[in-house]
C-alpha cells in the first residue's frame, strides 16, 4: 500500500505537538508519488483511521477547532481563577491541575458555556447535541496539539487504573482515579554505588554508663582478628541494608492490559506481573487513556506495552487500531517506544472455542440519521468479515477463564522477565561477597599494627574493669563518688585516646574498598513480539502497512 521509497520514524518528524500539522502534506506528497507510479491511491489509503479521528493527520479545520476550544477553556479557567483569588469560590469544590488551572470534563464545560459563547461559525452555542459534539472535537484536538493542558480535561468516562506499579488518586484527592504518581518506587533501586555514607568502625568496646545505671565495660573480642572478621560482616550488612529494589520498576517494559468492559481482566495478572489494568468506561478507550499510559511509561523510563481485550463486534474490531494510532503519536512526542497487541476476542478464538454469540445491537435514530447509516454500514462490514454474530469478551472470560487468562499472559511473558527478581538477588549476594572479601583483605594488611594497639587497649580495659568493680557494686549508695571516679579513670587511662588509636591503626582505607563495590544488576530479558499491531520502532509508512493488514474492510 505505501509503496517503495524512503521511510521515516515518526519520532524524527515531531519535536513538538505543532509539528503534527506537517504530516498531512507529507501524506499528500506520498499519495501523489504513488499515483504517478500507477497506483490507485488517495490520502485516505495512507491513514490509519478516518480523517476526522487520525491524530497523525491534522487539517486546518482541526487546528481551528483546537484554537476555538482553547479560547473557550481559557476564558472559563480565567473566570474561575479570578473567583478563587477573590474568595468567591471554595477551592475544595473545584478540581485544579498541579499548575493551578481549572480541571473539568467537556460535559461540565458545555453547561458552563451554553448560552454564553458562540460556535466557530458565529452561531450561538446552545445546549444541544450538535454544539456538544463540536466541543468534544475541539477538546480532542486542543489536547493533541498542546493548546490546552491535557490534565485540565477530566476523563469522566473511564474507570481508575488498577495495579501495584503506580499510585492512583483516591476519591477526594482531586484526581478522579487518575495516576498521580507513575513511579512511586523510584527511590528504592540501588544506585551505581551502594556504599552511601560514613560507616564508623567499631572495635567492640562498650563503655560504662554512669551514674543512672551501670553497664560494666566489656570486650567482645580477645584478639584483633575477631574484630576484623566480625566487623567485615557487620559493615557489609549495614552497607547493603540500603539496597532495595522493585521488580516491576527494573523491567524494560511497563505493561498495561485494557478491556472495554470492567471486572473482566484477571486481577492475578497484576499480582504476578505488576501490570496496570484499565477498564474503558462506556466501551470507549479514550485519548486520555492513551496519553496517560504513555506519560506513565515515559516517567518511569520504560517502554510501553498495551494489551487489548475487546468484544468481537463492529466496534471492538476497530478499537485496537484506533488505540494504536493515538499511542503511536503520543509515544513519538514522549521519545518512548510503544507496542500494542490485540489479545482477545479474535475471530480465530471465537471459532476455536465455539464462543457463544449475541445479537448485534439495532441502530438508533430514524432511517435518514447519519449515525444510524454509519452504524448499519459498519455492521454489514463486520458480518461479511466474521461470518457470525458478535461475541462479547464476557463470554470468553466466563466460559473459558483459564484460556482467556492464558491468551493475555502469553503476550505479557514476551515482555516480562520472570527470572529478574532471582537474578537481582543473586547479583546482590555476589556484591555482598565481594565487599566482604575486600574488607577482610584490607583489614589483613593492617592486622599487625592493629594487634599491638589492641593489646594496649585490652590491658587498659582490664585494669579499668578491675579498678572499677568495687565502685560499681557500691553505686547505689555512692553514685556521686563513682561518677567522679569513673571520669577520673577514663582521663587517667586515656581510654578514648587509646580506643581511637585502634581505629587509626586499622585505618580507613576500607571505605574506599566499599565505595568500589557495585551491585551488577542483570539486564531484563524481554523482547517485543514481531506481530505487534503497533511497534513504534517501525518506520511511519511501514506501520501504516500493519494498520492496513489489521483492517477488516480489506480483503
Amino acid at each position: 500500500m505505501t509503496g517503495p521509497g524512503e521511510d521515516v520514524h515518526l519520532g524524527d518528524l515531531l519535536s513538538n505537538r505543532r509539528d503534527l500539522q506537517d504530516i498531512r502534506p507529507l501524506l499528500k506528497d506520498r499519495a501523489e508519488a504513488l499515483r504517478e507510479g500507477g497506483a490507485d491511491v488517495s490520502v485516505e489509503d495512507l491513514l490509519a483511521l478516518t480523517r476526522k479521528n487520525d491524530t497523525a493527520y491534522v487539517s486546518p479545520a482541526d487546528v481551528e477547532k483546537a484554537e476555538w476550544f482553547a479560547d473557550l477553556y481559557d476564558r472559563v479557567d480565567q473566570q474561575h481563577r479570578e473567583n478563587r483569588d477573590a474568595g468567591d469560590l471554595d477551592t475544595r469544590d473545584v478540581e485544579w491541575t498541579d499548575g493551578g488551572n481549572l480541571r473539568l470534563s467537556p460535559r461540565t464545560l458545555h453547561y458552563i458555556v451554553a448560552g454564553n459563547a458562540t460556535l466557530r461559525s458565529g452561531e450561538p452555542y446552545e445546549n444541544t447535541t450538535k454544539c456538544y459534539g463540536e466541543l468534544k472535537e475541539g477538546a480532542f484536538w486542543a489536547q493533541v496539539l498542546g493548546l490546552v493542558d491535557a490534565d485540565a480535561i477530566r476523563d469522566g468516562n473511564n474507570n481508575a487504573p488498577q495495579g501495584p506499579a503506580v499510585e492512583v488518586a483516591q476519591d477526594g484527592e482531586g484526581g478522579g482515579g487518575r495516576i498521580v504518581d507513575p513511579d512511586p518506587n523510584r527511590d528504592v533501586l540501588p544506585g551505581e554505588h551502594v556504599y552511601g555514607g560514613d560507616l564508623d568502625l567499631d572495635v567492640g568496646y562498650t563503655p560504662a554508663r554512669v551514674p543512672t545505671s551501670v553497664r560494666r565495660p566489656q570486650l567482645a573480642h580477645d584478639t584483633v582478628s575477631g574484630i576484623l572478621h566480625e566487623e567485615a560482616d557487620r559493615l557489609v550488612e549495614a552497607m547493603f541494608s540500603r539496597v532495595r529494589w522493585d521488580e516491576y520498576r527494573h523491567q524494560d517494559y511497563y505493561i498495561e492490559v485494557w478491556c472495554e468492559k470492567s471486572g473482566v481482566i484477571p486481577q492475578s495478572l497484576s499480582e504476578e506481573y505488576g501490570v496496570t489494568r484499565r477498564a474503558a468506561g462506556k466501551g470507549e478507550m479514550s485519548y486520555q487513556m492513551c496519553r496517560e499510559a504513555v506519560d506513565t511509561a515515559a516517567a518511569r523510563g520504560q517502554d510501553l506495552v498495551v494489551i487489548l481485550v475487546t468484544d468481537h463486534d463492529p466496534k471492538g474490531v476497530d478499537m485496537p487500531k484506533s488505540v494504536s494510532r493515538k499511542i503511536e503519536v503520543e509515544a513519538a512526542l514522549h521519545d518512548c517506544e510503544a507496542f500494542v497487541h490485540h489479545a482477545a476476542v479474535t475471530r480465530e478464538q471465537a471459532i476455536e472455542y465455539g464462543l457463544r454469540t449475541t445479537m448485534a445491537k439495532e441502530a438508533s435514530g430514524g432511517r435518514d440519521n447519519p449515525g444510524r447509516k454509519a452504524y448499519e454500514s459498519h455492521k454489514d462490514i463486520f458480518e461479511d468479515y466474521a461470518k457470525q454474530d458478535p461475541v462479547e469478551v464476557n463470554a470468553f472470560a466466563g466460559d473459558y477463564p483459564t484460556a482467556f487468562r492464558a491468551c493475555i499472559e502469553d503476550y505479557i511473558l514476551d515482555y516480562f522477565d520472570a527470572d529478574l527478581a532471582d537474578r537481582i538477588d543473586e547479583a546482590t549476594a555476589a556484591a555482598k561477597a565481594e565487599a566482604h572479601d575486600r574488607l577482610v583483605e584490607a583489614f589483613r594488611d593492617r592486622a599487625g599494627e592493629a594487634h599491638e594497639a589492641y593489646g594496649a587497649f585490652v590491658e587498659a580495659v582490664d585494669e579499668y574493669r578491675e579498678r572499677m568493680a568495687g565502685e560499681f557494686d557500691d553505686l547505689e549508695t555512692h553514685q556521686e563518688r563513682v561518677a567522679a571516679a569513673d571520669r577520673s579513670a577514663r582521663r587517667e587511662l586515656r581510654l578514648s585516646e587509646k580506643e581511637q588509636a585502634v581505629v587509626d591503626a586499622i585505618g580507613n582505607e576500607y571505605r574506599e574498598e566499599l565505595a568500589g563495590v557495585d551491585v551488577d544488576l542483570p539486564d531484563p530479558e524481554g523482547s517485543p513480539r514481531e506481530d505487534a499491531l503497533l511497534d513504534t520502532r517501525r518506520g511511519f509508512f511501514e506501520q501504516l502497512d500493519h494498520y492496513d493488514a489489521f483492517d477488516i474492510r480489506d480483503p
